[in-house]
C-alpha cells in the first residue's frame, strides 16, 4: 500500500522502517527536513511539506500522523485538510486523549475523510519485534487498512486489534500506560526493598531480577528490561531519580474519579512520579517543622 507518515521520530521512524520491509510504498515528512534522511536511505520517499506529501500519495490517500500528542497533531489535520479530498483516511499514532480523537472523526466526517485513533506500544523495540496497535473507528476503514496493521504487527500472534468506535483505540492505550505506570512502580518497589538487604544477604540483584524472568509468576517483558538494566550497573549510578510522565496516566486517573471507580495502584504509582520530579519540597519541610512545633520532636535544619 502506498503510506504516508508525519514525524520521523523514534516512533515514526520505526513504523516507517517496518512497512518498507514489508513492501509498502512509504512517503515521510518531517518539519525537521534533516530528520528523514535515513530513512530516505533505507527506500522511503521523502515529501519537502504537507502539500508535497498529499501530491506524492495517489488517491484515495492514508495518511498516519505520529506526532507529539496536542497542537501539533490538531494544527496538522488542520493544515492537511485543503490538501486532500473526499475518501483519504487518516490514523492519528500519538497518545492523544480520546475525546479529542472523537473529536477530530466527527470534524474530518463531513469532508468526507475516515480517521481511525490508534494506540500503539513497542516503544524503540517495535521495528524489530512489532508493535501491539489498538485502533478505533469504523470498522469498514479498518478492514481498508488492516494490511498495514498486519505488517506492523508481530509476526508470531496478533499484536493488533479492531477494539471499538472511533475514540477507543486511545482510550484503551490510555488504560494500557496507567497498567504500564503501576507494573513499573510495583517493580521498582520490590527491587528497593530487595537492594535494602542487598550486603546483609550478600544479594546479586541482577540475578534476582533475571531469575524471576523464567517460569515466574511475575515475568514479563518490563521485567526483562530491569534485568539487563541491572546486570549492567545494579547501582543505575548514572540515572537521576526523575521520573517523567507523559499524561496518560494523569488522564486515566482522573478518568477513574470522574467515573467514580477507584484505582488506588495507578494513583500511588503517578504521584510517586509527582513526587521524583520535585526537590527539597515544601510540603515535607512544613511536615517536618510542624512535628517539633506540636511535639517537640527534633528536626533537621539546613545550615
Amino acid at each position: 500500500m502506498n503510506v504516508g507518515i508525519i514525524g520521523a521520530g523514534k516512533m515514526g521512524s520505526g513504523i516507517t522502517r517496518r512497512l518498507i520491509r514489508s513492501g509498502h510504498r512509504v512517503v515521510i515528512y518531517d518539519i525537521d527536513p534533516n530528520a528523514s534522511e535515513l530513512l530516505v536511505q533505507q527506500g522511503a520517499l521523502k515529501a519537502l511539506d504537507a502539500q508535497n506529501l498529499a501530491e506524492l500519495l495517489p488517491p484515495p490517500r492514508l495518511i498516519w500522523l505520529m506526532l507529539p500528542a496536542g497542537n501539533s497533531t490538531e494544527s496538522t489535520l488542520q493544515t492537511l485538510i485543503p490538501l486532500c479530498r473526499k475518501g483519504d483516511i487518516f490514523i492519528d499514532g500519538s497518545n492523544s486523549h480520546y475525546e479529542d480523537s472523537l473529536r477530530r472523526s466527527l470534524m474530518l466526517k463531513p469532508n468526507g475523510y475516515a480517521f481511525l485513533d490508534v494506540g500503539v506500544s513497542g516503544g524503540t523495540w517495535g521495528d524489530e519485534f512489532g508493535f501491539c496497535l489498538m485502533i478505533g473507528g469504523d470498522k469498514h476503514i479498518f478492514r481498508k487498512v488492516e494490511p498495514v496493521f498486519r505488517d506492523l504487527a508481530p509476526k508470531a500472534e496478533p499484536g493488533y486489534a479492531y477494539v471499538g468506535n472511533s475514540g477507543s483505540g486511545h482510550f484503551v492505550k490510555m488504560i494500557h500506560n496507567a497498567i504500564e505506570y503501576g507494573l513499573m512502580q510495583s517493580y521498582a518497589e520490590g527491587i528497593d526493598l530487595l537492594d535494602a538487604k542487598r550486603d546483609e544477604f550478600d544479594i546479586d540483584i541482577g540475578q534476582i531480577a533475571r531469575l524471576w524472568t523464567s517460569g515466574s509468576v511475575i515475568r514479563s517483558w518490563l521485567l526483562e528490561l530491569i534485568a539487563s538494566l541491572l546486570v549492567k550497573d545494579s547501582k543505575l549510578a548514572s540515572f537521576k531519580p526523575l521520573v517523567a510522565d507523559s499524561g496518560l496516566g494523569r488522564w486515566a486517573v482522573l478518568e477513574a474519579v470522574n467515573m467514580g471507580i477507584p484505582a488506588p495502584s495507578i494513583t500511588s504509582a503517578l504521584d510517586a512520579r509527582f513526587s521524583s520530579q520535585r526537590s527539597n519540597p515544601l510540603s515535607a519541610r512544613l511536615l517536618s517543622a510542624l512535628r517539633q512545633e506540636f511535639g517537640g520532636h527534633p528536626a533537621e535544619r539546613n545550615d
